[in-house]
């Protein structure tokens, strides 16, 4: 079984977010294995050893009860490919740039006693994200990236832009 670092992206922003962290650990770890689990966005395979995709966490735009079920329909979908990563992989930390699909697979990571990491989006400058609430109060490390974050992240680090 091989030793992996687990990257939880979504589209766009988180995306970039996630290619800088995979940049910057590759230097530091040149033979680290990364595979990802994704919220239906296109992945460039020549980053990660395998990637799963899982529907969206949120979709915009929702009525409250589409946003629950959406939740519970990819924290399942998240779950089993959490699961079949396992098989073939070690795990030993699992980071995530910022979407709501970072909520459960954190979590499930954190119960499975594997270390957490959540970087704040880079967007964020006056309030925090859904996402980032919820980690902040379970993950082992927390980043972010703008300043003005610091009074909601009294446990954070602040990283500087990646």
């Amino acid at each position: 079984m091989q030793d992996a670092v687990l990257i939880v992206l979504g589209d766009g922003g988180h995306k970039e977010q996630a290619k800088r962290v995979i940049k910057a650990l590759s230097s530091e770890l040149p033979n680290t294995k990364f595979v990802a689990i994704t919220e239906n966005v296109k992945v460039p395979l020549d980053i990660f050893e395998v990637a799963y995709v899982v529907p969206d966490f949120r979709k915009k735009d929702s009525t409250a009860l589409e946003a629950i079920v959406s939740a519970i329909h990819c924290s399942w979908c998240a779950f089993f490919a959490l699961r079949r990563l396992r098989k073939s992989y070690r795990i030993r930390v699992a980071i995530s740039t910022g979407p709501g699909l970072a909520i459960p697979i954190l979590f499930y990571c954190k119960f499975l006693k594997v270390k957490t990491v959540f970087f704040e989006s880079w967007s964020r400058f006056y309030a925090p994200s859904l996402s980032g609430r919820v980690c902040a109060r379970f993950v082992d490390k927390l980043y972010y990236q703008n300043k003005s974050m610091a009074k909601f992240y009294l446990r954070g680090e602040w990283s500087g832009r990646l």
